[in-house]
């Protein structure tokens, strides 16, 4: 289940328990299908009541004979209707609705009636809003991205900055060679020195901050420019404190870069600063604090074969350094 159905507790609770996720990567717009019998598959199993091959992502239950039920949901298509714009979807309150959770109620409980015969009791029970379960989602805390035991490395936040959507928020871990990070840090000596990140590790990170929305994204190595570097600025025995600068300018040019598939690519310029703080540790050799954010961005979506272009008014982009539990011992 991907098109926005996960909002609501209810929902989450009863995936997490009597279904299994799997993805079907057919499901999407006939026109960028490379098989026509994925075409043929999706005709077979829409109704004009349900969808059409209008959007993106597809919501449908498989049984455990590999039978593809009904596609009920797309981010755009005959069900977004029922909401009070096309839109609704997008947002946090359409992906909460009652008609959503009716939609996913009526076809989830098909696909468990032609598995188990009836409904478990765990169904009716989880679509209690006081269930324990649901209620403990409710208040979930998000779960960052932590590297492996011993590893350490950028985790970068990025802040949704597709038109439609009003808080989805994605995170990316970059965990560079250890090598790279102890050269970056250890040719700071004195106050005012600089160190600039090598090109390579810039462009692993830079890949990670592009705007989330976009499908499979990869920027060529030809459409990032900018660097990321370590300016000193209070030197002693024990560590080196600092502010971080920077630049990025992402301009891919190629929509095989922003989307394997053809209905998801939209091509994009996003520039801006970086500006941040760190601490690096003399003794250990190793970054104790880093903390970056995008400032003064300029973003513009520029859809392909399309007139005019959509300015954002902001990418934001956040990066600190986090380390893993430490290793186990050998």
């Amino acid at each position: 289940m991907r098109a926005g159905l996960l909002s609501d507790p209810r929902v989450v609770a009863l995936l997490r328990t009597l279904f299994i996720p799997v993805h079907v990567s057919s499901l999407n717009t006939a026109h960028c299908m490379r098989d026509p019998r994925d075409v043929e598959l999706l005709r077979s199993k829409i109704s004009e009541h349900t969808d059409d091959f209008d959007g993106g992502e597809r919501e449908t239950f498989l049984l455990p004979d590999g039978t593809m039920q009904t596609v009920f949901l797309s981010l755009n298509g005959h069900a977004m209707r029922e909401y009070e714009s096309r839109s609704a979807q997008y947002t946090a309150a359409g992906r909460r609705a009652d008609d959503a959770l009716r939609m996913f109620r009526h076809h989830g409980s098909i696909a468990l009636r032609a598995v188990h015969g009836d409904l478990p009791a765990a169904w009716r029970e989880l679509l209690e809003a006081d269930h324990p379960v649901v209620a403990a989602i409710a208040t979930e805390a998000p779960r960052w991205l932590e590297p492996a035991a011993g590893r350490q490395g950028f985790r970068v936040f990025v802040r949704n900055s597709y038109r439609m959507y009003d808080d989805l928020h994605g995170q990316q871990l970059v965990l560079p060679d250890p090598d790279v990070i102890e050269a970056w840090g250890g040719r700071l000596e004195a106050t005012g020195s600089r160190s600039e990140l090598p090109r390579a590790a810039f462009v692993d990170l830079a890949r990670a901050i592009v705007p989330r929305g976009q499908v499979d994204t990869e920027l060529a190595e030809r459409s990032i420019t900018g660097s990321l570097t370590l300016v000193a600025t209070r030197v002693d025995e024990q560590r080196i404190e600092g502010t971080v600068e920077g630049t990025f300018v992402l301009l891919p040019t190629d929509k095989a870069e922003v989307g394997k598939r053809e209905n998801a690519a939209a091509l994009f310029e996003s520039k801006g600063r970086l500006v941040g703080t760190f601490t690096w540790s003399r003794a250990a050799r190793r970054l104790d604090t880093l903390r970056v954010a995008a400032a003064d961005v300029a973003f513009t979506w520029k859809p392909i074969d399309a007139d005019r272009s959509y300015h954002e008014p902001v990418h934001r982009i956040g990066i600190e350094w986090v380390r893993g539990p430490a290793s186990d011992a050998r």
